[in-house]
């Protein structure tokens, strides 16, 4: 995979008067594994959404290089995968119209195929329901597909773990071991989530 960096530069984000994070300095580089922590309302996913392009800064800048090549903030989406709570996922599609459309657009990693994915994560007798019929943990498991599958090199993690079970949580580790060669970021405040995570930023130090 070719190098791949982001850098931050003066960050800041706002809501009306609250600085969520400001004057953040900060690089990110292919291969990291990095967790952003803080206690429950303390901006750990806005952290995560701006360094996305989701959310748009109050100050700084955030830039996307890649082999020292500056990318365009409209295309930052082609290079990384990403979940959170805040995307939801479409209602109307079946399990394998979802996969099919997904990785349509997105290219998958070497050795994955569908009937792999399915297979890995039990969703196989269920590949013609509906996401609207899925349990919670059902769609938690088709999201680490669509985030780990797709062969990018930056994966954004908010909160990945939510509603997966003991299998559900082990196929997790499984993917984030399969995955040591790309930029993982992963908003948390759960250990099981982020043990893997070589580096560590804490909200708290980025509203200095």
């Amino acid at each position: 995979m070719e190098a791949f960096e982001i850098r931050v530069e003066g960050a800041g984000k706002k809501f009306g008067r609250d600085w969520i994070f400001k004057a953040v300095n900060a690089q990110f580089s292919l291969g990291e594994k990095v967790a952003i922590l803080g206690h429950n309302g303390s901006g750990k996913s806005t952290f995560l959404m701006s360094l996305s392009g989701f959310y748009a800064l109050s100050k700084g800048n955030i830039c996307w290089f890649q082999t020292e090549k500056n990318i365009e903030d409209l295309n930052w989406y082609q290079h990384y995968a990403l979940i959170s709570p805040l995307l939801e996922l479409p209602e109307d599609f079946t399990i394998d119209e979802f996969l099919d459309l997904h990785f349509h657009l997105k290219k998958m990693k070497a050795g994955w195929t569908k009937q792999k994915m399915l297979e890995r994560t039990g969703l196989e007798n269920a590949r013609h329901k509906y996401l609207k019929h899925l349990s919670s943990g059902m769609r938690q498991r088709l999201k680490l597909l669509a985030a780990f599958v797709p062969d990018l090199p930056v994966i954004f993690l908010d909160e990945p773990c939510t509603n997966l079970d003991e299998h559900g949580i082990s196929l997790y580790k499984e993917l984030i071991t399969e995955s040591k060669d790309q930029l993982i970021l992963v908003a948390s405040n759960m250990k099981v989530e982020y043990e893997f995570c070589e580096r560590v930023i804490e909200m708290e130090a980025l509203r200095a």
